[in-house]
């Protein structure tokens, strides 16, 4: 790129004569920053709960401005509307360090320039461009709430228990604003890295009750054609990528513990990634290829989870899964790992059952209680998953309380005495790890 034009990557015209335009109107939107694609194509946590949160926003009539980079595997246009839902991707040099750097000039220029519209400011990831967001909002004094997610977290991120010094300067600097843990594991980290019990909100993902409704007919249709296969006496349902980390050879190992290849059940892989071919060889060499079935990736996975009978979550390490959600929304049960969001909302026996990360036999000994149960039990399983989901995670529950944070008033809402273990909610016969569904979380 000729020396003359690096001034365009600061203004987010690439090389055009194009300049970026100053807007008009200065109706209080909230900005959405996501260190990431959007939308993203191939699934992704924050990406579709970003997504899901600016159409509920649209829907109470606030408009909301999604700010990304301009990657190369994404959309390459530089702004778009859908509705009241505005989308800026910033252009920045494909070279290391100085890429990074124009990206996070071009971020706090744009907030600096959009400052007389800005509502709050919500960062979707703690990565670079929320560290940029917080440096420039010392300046702004918006609303600002910076999401942990889990993994991009735990490793390598501000909760990595052996940070770099750079990383050591970003938790420095995050720990100047209000945080949003979306597990009672996530919170427990936090605190134990030193961040401020009055800057942590417990507010979970959302889901989208209404579109994984089981009581619509297309899926009653799909259930009852499922309950009059009697070639199947137990469908197991896996979403999400094929990687080490989601455990999955355990699952296979833990399937042909707990059946005979002659039993009726079968277990559907929705989802690709990097073990696919792994995966396809331990199936065949357990001999398993009728019982194991791989789907490949799906955008609209309602159609599976009407046809499943409980879903199943393997994975080391987690945030909170929104395919946990999801199936719970859609009335199943889950066979979970014991991580993070999985132990906030998998009440055993009560919603699925829990085992520890890479233990096979328990595994195993779940899968078969969930065949021993039957179909009729499992039904009343899931529809108590529902009914947790609906009262800790629906779109409207998480969307008011973090509405209450746009709006400056993060001190009206409920305050918790301090990090908790799970287990011990669940023992003492409490019915959510969350104080009340109409209220967030504060950690104290």
């Amino acid at each position: 790129m000729p020396a003359s034009c690096i001034s365009c990557w600061f203004s987010n015209s690439g090389c055009s004569a194009t300049p970026m335009t100053r807007r008009t109107d200065l109706a209080q939107r909230v900005f959405m920053i996501l260190d990431s694609v959007y939308p993203s194509t191939g699934g992704g946590g924050a990406e579709s709960q970003v997504g899901t949160l600016t159409r509920w926003l649209a829907e109470q009539g606030i408009p909301s401005t999604i700010v990304v980079p301009m990657v190369p595997w994404g959309p390459q246009v530089a702004h778009e509307r859908q509705g009241l839902v505005e989308i800026i991707r910033l252009r920045y040099p494909r070279v290391p360090l100085l890429g990074g750097l124009v990206l996070q000039y071009r971020l706090t220029r744009l907030l600096r320039q959009r400052r007389r519209e800005i509502k709050a400011i919500h960062c979707h990831i703690a990565q670079n461009m929320a560290v940029a967001s917080a440096l420039v909002n010392r300046q702004l004094r918006k609303p600002l709430i910076v999401k942990l997610t889990g993994m991009t977290e735990l490793q390598g991120g501000i909760l990595d228990p052996h940070p770099s010094l750079f990383m050591r300067i970003k938790r420095t600097i995050l720990k100047r604003t209000m945080i949003q843990a979306i597990s009672q594991a996530l919170a427990n980290r936090l605190m134990e890295a030193g961040f401020s019990a009055a800057q942590v909100y417990r507010i979970p993902n959302a889901v989208d009750l209404d579109r994984f409704d089981p009581a619509q007919p297309r899926i009653q249709a799909l259930r009852a054609r499922r309950d009059a296969d009697t070639s199947t006496e137990l469908v197991v349902l896996y979403v999400g990528r094929l990687e080490p980390v989601k455990g999955l050879d355990v699952l296979l190992e833990a399937w042909m513990q707990a059946f005979t290849p002659e039993q009726k059940v079968r277990l559907l892989l929705v989802g690709t990634g990097s073990l696919e071919d792994k995966l396809r060889a331990q199936v065949r060499a357990g001999q398993r290829e009728e019982q194991v079935r791989f789907l490949g990736h799906s955008d609209d996975v309602s159609e599976q989870l009407a046809t499943a009978d409980v879903g199943v979550l393997t994975s080391y390490t987690e945030g909170l899964s929104n395919t946990l959600l999801e199936s719970m929304a859609s009335g199943l049960p889950m066979i979970g790992s014991r991580v993070s969001g999985n132990e906030d909302f998998i009440m055993p026996q009560q919603t699925g059952w829990l085992f520890r990360a890479g233990d096979a036999p328990a595994l195993a000994r779940h899968l078969q209680a969930a065949h021993r149960l039957g179909r009729p039990g499992l039904a009343r399983m899931g529809d108590a998953a529902r009914r947790f989901v609906q009262a800790n995670a629906s779109i409207p529950t998480v969307g008011h309380q973090l509405q209450t944070i746009y709006d400056g008033d993060a001190w009206t809402l409920t305050a918790l005495d301090g990090p908790s273990d799970p287990e011990d909610v669940a023992d003492a016969g409490i019915p959510s790890p969350f104080s009340s569904p109409d209220s967030s979380h504060r950690m104290h």
